[in-house]
């Protein structure tokens, strides 16, 4: 029942977004919770530093209909890392990389306390 339904809300979602055309973006600066907006076209994301040393970042809407990253890209004053990209919410933060093997281990050690939780 439960695969039914998350498989319907996904299908849902998907014929959802083709009507639309519009992705989510986030829309923010150094915050960590962002707020997100509905865009045209694609989500845009600067990361970089002014002339003083200041660390400047933008996430917001762009009207560049592709996935490309530039470096040392100028944006009002700052120099840094400006991205495009056109999928839901890819303006984010960057993620937190966990090692493989590191999520195998504390898989292995949670699973036991699950397990038996499930059966009480």
């Amino acid at each position: 029942m439960k695969r039914k339904f998350l498989t319907s809300l996904f299908h849902f979602l998907l014929i959802s977004r083709g009507i639309t055309g519009d992705i989510s973006c986030h829309y923010c600066g150094l915050r960590t919770l962002c707020p997100t907006i509905q865009c045209k076209t694609a989500c845009f994301k600067f990361d970089g530093r002014n002339p003083s040393g200041d660390r400047v970042v933008v996430r917001e809407c762009s009207d560049l209909d592709k996935n490309d990253c530039q470096d040392d890209a100028p944006w009002h004053g700052a120099t840094g890392r400006a991205c495009v990209c056109n999928g839901n919410m890819c303006n984010a933060t960057e993620k937190l990389k966990i090692p493989s093997w590191l999520f195998l281990l504390s898989l292995l050690l949670c699973a036991p306390s699950y397990i038996l939780s499930q059966s009480l």
